[in-house]
C-alpha cells in the first residue's frame, strides 16, 4: 500500500483578488475579549500571531497572572508584569522557592501600581524558621478584595496605613509571622 495522496497546493491568489478574512479584521473590542479569556502565558504568546497582535496582551483588560510551582521563571513574571499596563485582576503564585523569594518584592512593587484585586503568595517552607519578609509595597495594594499569604513574614505596617478598605477575604497560613507585634489595622 502506497503513501497517502498528496494534497494539491492552492495557487497564489491573483493580484487584486479578495484577501482571506483574518483575525486582524475583527474589531479591537473582540480581539481584547479573546485575549482576556486566555491565561497570561497564552496571552503573551499571541504576540506571535501577527504584527497586529504583537503587543495586544500588554493593554488587554482583566488578565489574570496565575501559575503553579515550577511553571514559569519568576524573573520572567516580573518582566511580563512590568510590560502590562492595565489593572491586574488576580495574581497567584502558590509556591515560590527560597532562591526566588526576593523577586516577589519586585512583583509587589509592580502590583501596587496595577490595582491588584486578588493576591495569593505562597512560599516554600524554609529551614530554621527563616521566612521571607514580603515587601511593604503590599500595604499600597489598596484595591485588594482577597489576600492569601503563606509561609512568610509581614513587615510592620507603615504609619498612616488605614487598612484595605475593599478586603473581604483574608487567609494567613499558620506559619505567617508578623515582624512587629504592633496593631495591624485590617479593616473589613
Amino acid at each position: 500500500e502506497g503513501s497517502p495522496p498528496r494534497r494539491k497546493l492552492r495557487p497564489p491568489s491573483p493580484p487584486g483578488s479578495a484577501a482571506q478574512p483574518s483575525l486582524d479584521c475583527l474589531p479591537s473590542e473582540i480581539l481584547e475579549n479573546i485575549v482576556a479569556r486566555l491565561g497570561i502565558r497564552e496571552a503573551v504568546r499571541t504576540s506571535a500571531v501577527s504584527g497586529a497582535w504583537r503587543r495586544r496582551w500588554e493593554t488587554s483588560p482583566g488578565l489574570s497572572f496565575e501559575w503553579d510551582r515550577g511553571e514559569v521563571d519568576p524573573a520572567i513574571v516580573a518582566t511580563v508584569l512590568a510590560r502590562y499596563s492595565r489593572p491586574v485582576a488576580s495574581f497567584r503564585s502558590g509556591w515560590v522557592e527560597r532562591e526566588h523569594s526576593a523577586v516577589t518584592d519586585e512583583w509587589l512593587v509592580l502590583l501596587a501600581g496595577r490595582s491588584v484585586e486578588s493576591l495569593t503568595l505562597g512560599f516554600a517552607e524554609f529551614d530554621d524558621r527563616r521566612f521571607h519578609t514580603i515587601h511593604s509595597a503590599m500595604f499600597s495594594c489598596r484595591e485588594l478584595t482577597e489576600l492569601y499569604l503563606e509561609n512568610c513574614r509581614l513587615p510592620a505596617a507603615p504609619s498612616g496605613f488605614l487598612g484595605f478598605p475593599n478586603l473581604t477575604t483574608l487567609s494567613l497560613s499558620p506559619w505567617l509571622i508578623f515582624q512587629s507585634m504592633g496593631r495591624v489595622p485590617w479593616r473589613r
